[in-house]
């Protein structure tokens, strides 16, 4: 078993998508605030995230953390399989902020897997996709 970064064509770019959760302060009162700020800034330090996404297996949004020593090194050592993907996110984006986007994920994955099982070649199933989701956007 293995896994490798997505394939783009010759003269392309390297992407992926980035994604995940998310850590904000609420607005209450002062004192909160900042304790929740420091917070932020002690849990998204990079020794303490190196530790959370050793213990977690999420994936580095991090460059400090992607190329971290010993982070590298647990990953090359215990958990190979996520080596792509943490190579990977220096190429990534953000998913677009709009609202049909859970509409517009469903829609490429069904292109991808259209390709993916023969039942249309990759132009013609991203072709059909991208009318679809231009459709969807106006």
């Amino acid at each position: 078993l293995g896994a490798a970064p997505f394939p783009y064509p010759t003269g392309g770019q390297p992407a992926t998508n980035m994604g995940g959760e998310q850590i904000f302060i609420f607005k209450t009162n002062p004192e909160k605030e900042e304790a929740a700020w420091k917070f932020i800034k002690w849990f998204t330090s990079t020794p303490i995230q190196v530790e959370w996404d050793k213990a977690t297996g999420f994936i580095p949004v991090k460059d400090s953390v992607a190329t971290d020593k010993g982070y590298l090194a647990y990953i090359k050592n215990t958990r190979r399989l996520l080596l792509p993907f943490v190579e990977s996110q220096k190429n990534a984006h953000a998913r677009p902020p709009v609202k049909q986007y859970p509409q517009i994920s469903d829609i490429v994955s069904r292109a991808i897997l259209n390709a993916l099982y023969g039942k249309a070649t990759p132009e013609f199933a991203l072709y059909n996709a991208a009318k679809e989701v231009d459709s969807l956007l106006k």
